[in-house]
């Protein structure tokens, strides 16, 4: 979690595809978390297999029995050290600062933009795996009103299609690309933190632990 203005910024992601989730919060509180938890994640996507969190006092008890109850283990990662959640904290960064960039010397408008600079994120191709969490997570780019508006391959006409076996056609071709897009994401993060890992180790090496 970060705040802006007394007002706070809470982001959830998944580890995999990058997909982020985000809110504005008031009152940075437990049961504000928790609430969030349950009904922007769970009852969106279902329990993950794992949460972590970073230990800070808004994911104590509370929190935690939210995300026990779902059915999913959680892992708290020390809060002085960011560096262990790596995509999260990096996703974290890029969301802050674009929305400073966003609000410009009106920072009372962050909350406004959040959901903007959150599409944003989910469109963007991350280094880790080579695409957007959006295609991971659905197979294909987003559609824009730019897209409809110029009637690009994004836009499928889906009113033409006339029978089942053309729309089962459709889908299949579509759920293919998704299952082969997601092969060649988890090839690619999977090297990429073998990389981030072998980095730290040499960094580390000198250094009494």
């Amino acid at each position: 979690m970060q705040s802006i203005l007394n007002l706070h910024r809470g982001v959830a992601r998944d580890d995999f595809s990058g997909w982020p989730e985000t809110v504005g919060l008031v009152k940075l509180t437990e049961k504000a978390v928790s609430e969030w938890f349950t009904s922007e994640w769970i009852c969106r996507y279902g329990s993950p297999k794992e949460v972590t969190v970073d230990g800070g006092p808004e994911f104590g008890k509370e929190a935690q029995d939210a995300v026990k109850k779902a059915g999913s283990r959680i892992r708290v990662k020390t809060p002085y050290y960011p560096e262990s959640q790596g995509m999260v904290e990096r996703g974290h960064k890029q969301l802050k600062d674009s929305l400073v960039k966003m609000c410009g010397e009106n920072g009372g408008k962050w909350k406004k933009y959040l959901p903007l600079v959150t599409l944003s994120d989910r469109k963007s191709t991350k280094r880790t795996t080579g695409f957007s969490p959006f295609e991971i997570q659905f197979g294909q780019l987003p559609v824009l009103p730019i897209d409809i508006e110029t009637k690009t391959f994004l836009a499928v006409e889906w009113h033409k299609i006339s029978t089942t076996e053309e729309s089962m056609e459709a889908r299949a071709k579509q759920l293919e690309g998704k299952e082969e897009m997601r092969r060649k994401a988890a090839e690619k993060l999977k090297k990429s933190r073998e990389d981030s890992m072998k980095y730290w180790d040499r960094r580390m090496a000198n250094q009494l632990i």
